[in-house]
């Protein structure tokens, strides 16, 4: 074997790992615990989630937006408050012109709402909801979107939130707490202490009735659903271009509340 002294371009891929090894052992580690995490993690999403009904949104576990076309949502890059006004006036003009038509919507809400609180807005105005967008409002979380499959809002908030959740969650909180024994390095170990912190107060925040709704896919007359965009506490009700579209041929993700 070669030593340090031998050129780079005369040392094996072999010879030239055992060097980098020496010479890194820190970001081995790294890469090792990584690697462990994400395994373990995927291991019990794998285990609990085999037959969930949520399906992850943007940036997030089975992204649906990659599998489906967006039927709605502003561009990468444009202005919210102009996609919204945009779609204000579509909706007015649609309710106006044929508000007896029936379309899919999506109601992206001004903050957090619980289940019950989200299930009021839809049933207050004769539509109905297909799909729910929710999101732990918490560092490191990103948004999911639950179909309701004949269940109400509240339970399908229950069903996505509950205790195999909790078991999610504990499980990541052990996996990155074995990962920090092993860490030495300043900057890993605060991030693994921010993923870890987060988590324990993702736990907690789900053993109440958190608001966590920030979005519905509804389906209603235009009439009705340009009464929905009056109600309080609605930001947009978003219609697509495309009548045909829906929940099942096409993406429809809400607006987050803190999305400016």
């Amino acid at each position: 074997m070669s030593d340090d002294r031998t050129p780079a371009s005369l040392r094996t891929p072999r010879e030239r790992l055992v060097r980098f090894i020496r010479r890194h052992p820190e970001s081995v580690m790294f890469g090792i615990g990584l690697i462990l995490f994400v395994l373990g993690v995927l291991s019990v999403f794998t285990d609990i989630f085999s037959n969930d009904d949520t399906v992850a949104g943007p940036q997030s576990r089975g992204n649906p937006s990659l599998e489906q076309p967006r039927a709605l949502g502003p561009a990468s890059g444009e202005s919210i408050p102009a996609y919204i006004e945009t779609k204000k006036a579509a909706l007015a003009e649609k309710g106006s012109k044929e508000p007896r038509e029936n379309s899919y919507a999506v109601v992206s809400f001004d903050a957090y709402k619980k289940g019950a609180e989200a299930a009021e807005v839809a049933g207050a105005f004769n539509t109905e909801a297909t799909h729910l967008h929710m999101r732990i409002p918490l560092p490191g979380f990103f948004a999911e979107t639950v179909e309701l499959k004949g269940r109400t809002i509240e339970e399908a908030v229950v069903d996505a939130t509950g205790e195999d959740r909790i078991t999610v969650l504990t499980k990541e909180v052990e996996e990155l707490e074995q990962i920090l024994k092993d860490t030495q390095d300043p900057e890993y170990k605060a991030v693994y202490q921010e993923d870890a912190r987060s988590r324990r107060q993702a736990i907690q925040l789900l053993k109440s009735d958190p608001p966590i709704v920030f979005a519905l896919v509804i389906q209603g007359t235009n009439a009705n659903l340009v009464k929905v965009a009056a109600a309080p506490g609605v930001r947009l009700v978003d219609i697509p271009a495309d009548p045909a579209a829906t929940p099942t041929t096409h993406f429809f993700p809400g607006i987050l509340p803190e999305d400016t």
